[in-house]
């Protein structure tokens, strides 16, 4: 089941869209300090829907979910010309992925395994009008 809080304080604005209860609720605990997060989303249509509704300042949203797809999610964002940010966080690596989701409108690309280190760090970036990415691993590293 979906849950929003359509309630909203003076911290910026999250959404959360990630297919993982778990991922959602440990993403959640750990932006609980310095952001609102305004609900949480299981499914593509869900976070096109929910975004539009309460119009949050950040959408973290995984490429790799049911019904329709992260990236065309981020497009028909674009496309209505929702003024959300969109972060991508995600498990998948691949530089083609962080490439396109750029291109499609997303502001920022943040790998699940340096979710600690990194995705405080992308919402302040993307807030402040910038892009952040994680550093791409090299190798096998």
């Amino acid at each position: 089941m979906d849950q929003t809080d359509p309630q909203v304080g003076s911290k910026a604005c999250v959404l959360l869209a990630d297919q993982g209860i778990g991922n959602a609720g440990l993403v959640s605990h750990l932006l609980c300090s310095e952001f609102q997060v305004v609900g949480t989303v299981y499914n593509g249509q869900a976070a096109v829907t929910a975004t539009l509704a309460l119009k949050p300042d950040v959408l973290v949203i995984d490429i790799i979910l049911p019904i329709l797809h992260g990236l065309d999610v981020i497009r028909r964002l674009a496309t209505l010309g929702v003024e959300s940010k969109i972060i991508v966080l995600t498990a998948v690596e691949d530089p083609e992925y962080v490439e396109e989701a750029l291109k499609a409108g997303a502001s920022g690309y943040v790998f699940k395994r340096r979710i600690a280190s990194d995705l405080l760090l992308a919402l302040r970036e993307t807030l402040a009008g910038g892009i952040f990415v994680s550093p791409v691993r090299l190798g096998n590293c």
